[in-house]
């Protein structure tokens, strides 16, 4: 997925590169540019792939099943936990109101799969402005950074996951913090989580179930 996107985006900053310095050249020579010669520039400029991803007078190819499944309340980052196929979000909510995670059964809704689709999602509440999430994907722990209150709200993905969900309503684990947090990195080896806030490092331990 991640070269998708980043295919996607290449092929984007190519074609806007180019689009601008053929118009440019084409201006100097005379007051006006036509739409379709930038488009038969392009097309023989570009890799066939990047040119039907920017090809906007040709829509063959663009079709495709899009598939939405109804989270928490203000979804900010998702994460996937690839041992269990789980699709973790992080909701923040109103800023009045306690953040949610909800966790999306991946396996049976993909790309290639969308027959599980229609599920509905489980949706636990974990602490106040959840803004980022961060799978840990050796020990299958989520990381959930919620901003207000300063904490870490900790979801075990091998108890709580896309086809074992029955003990995702239970309380989980809340660590208090640098102030703001905005970022996680583990250290599996060392059983440590690192988070980055606005005054510092906090160093955490691995929860384990």
């Amino acid at each position: 997925m991640r070269g998708l996107f980043t295919k996607i985006f290449l092929g984007f900053w190519i074609a806007q590169s180019l689009t601008f310095a053929i118009s440019t050249m084409l201006i100097m020579q005379r007051s006006f540019v036509r739409p379709n010669e930038i488009m038969d520039v392009l097309k023989t400029a570009l890799p066939t792939e990047g040119a039907a991803v920017v090809n906007t007078y040709e829509a063959a190819g663009c079709s495709g099943l899009v598939a939405t499944i109804p989270v928490g309340v203000a979804p900010q980052q998702v994460g996937v936990d690839q041992a269990t196929d789980t699709v973790y979000t992080a909701n923040e909510a109103d800023t009045d109101y306690q953040g949610t995670a909800s966790i999306i059964n991946g396996a049976t809704c993909n790309a290639t799969d969308m027959g599980g689709c229609d599920q509905t999602a489980t949706t636990v509440p974990v602490g106040f402005g959840p803004l980022d999430l961060w799978v840990d994907q050796a020990h299958n722990e989520v990381w959930i950074e919620n901003t207000q209150d300063t904490s870490v709200s900790i979801l075990y993905g091998a108890a709580c996951n896309g086809q074992h969900e029955s003990q995702c309503a239970r309380p989980w684990p809340k660590v208090s913090v640098v102030d703001y947090p905005n970022a996680v990195a583990f250290a599996d080896d060392a059983g440590t989580a690192y988070v980055s806030g606005w005054t510092g490092i906090s160093v955490v331990p691995l929860m384990g179930p």
